[in-house]
C-alpha cells in the first residue's frame, strides 16, 4: 500500500511514474530459503540496469534521409524543463555541456547505429544520467531548418 500511496502522490505532483522492467527484488524468496526463485528475479532486475563497465550501449536512430551524416549526442540536462526547445526541425532535448558522439553516414534505408564502446568518448561515471539523441542533416525537412532529431533517450548509470 506504501508502494502504490508514494505513485499517487508523485502523479498527483505532476511526475509520471515508470517501472523499468525491474521485478520483486528476491528478498522475499531469499528469507525463506528459496535461493533459486531469488536468483531468478536478481538477474532479471541486474540485467534491466544500464553499466557503465559493461559498455555495452548502442544507439539505433531510423528515420533520416539515406546517405546523410548525423551524431548521437548526451546532455547531463533536459531542455525546456524535460518539454524540449525548438531546434532544426524538432525539437533539442539535452541541455548544458553537449557530448557529441562520432559522426556516422545513414545507410540506404536511412538507419545508423552508434556503439557499443562510447563510454571513453561520452566520459559517463556510475550514477550519471544522460539524455541522449540523434541529430542528422535532412534539407528536405517540414520546417525548412536543414537538419533534424529523434527521439530522446534517458538513462542513468549503474556501476
Amino acid at each position: 500500500q506504501i508502494n502504490q500511496a508514494a505513485v499517487k502522490l508523485l502523479e498527483q505532483a505532476g511526475y509520471e511514474v515508470q517501472l523499468a522492467g525491474l521485478r520483486c527484488c528476491g528478498r522475499p524468496f531469499f528469507s525463506k530459503g528459496l535461493i533459486v526463485q531469488a536468483k531468478s528475479l536478481i538477474e532479471n532486475n541486474i540485467a534491466h540496469l544500464d553499466s557503465v563497465s559493461a559498455d555495452d550501449i548502442t544507439f539505433d536512430v531510423t528515420g533520416a534521409p539515406a546517405g546523410v551524416p548525423g551524431i548521437v549526442f548526451a546532455a547531463p540536462m533536459q531542455a525546456g524543463g524535460g518539454s524540449g526547445t525548438l531546434f532544426g526541425d524538432g525539437l533539442l532535448c539535452g541541455s548544458g555541456a553537449i557530448q557529441r558522439l562520432p559522426v556516422v553516414f545513414f545507410d540506404g534505408s536511412g538507419s545508423a547505429t552508434w556503439g557499443p564502446g562510447l563510454q571513453p568518448q561520452g566520459g559517463w561515471m556510475a550514477s550519471d544520467t544522460r539524455h541522449f539523441q540523434g541529430w542528422y542533416r535532412d534539407n528536405t525537412g517540414p520546417c525548412g531548418g536543414g537538419f533534424n532529431t529523434s527521439n530522446a533517450l534517458s538513462i542513468t548509470f549503474t556501476p
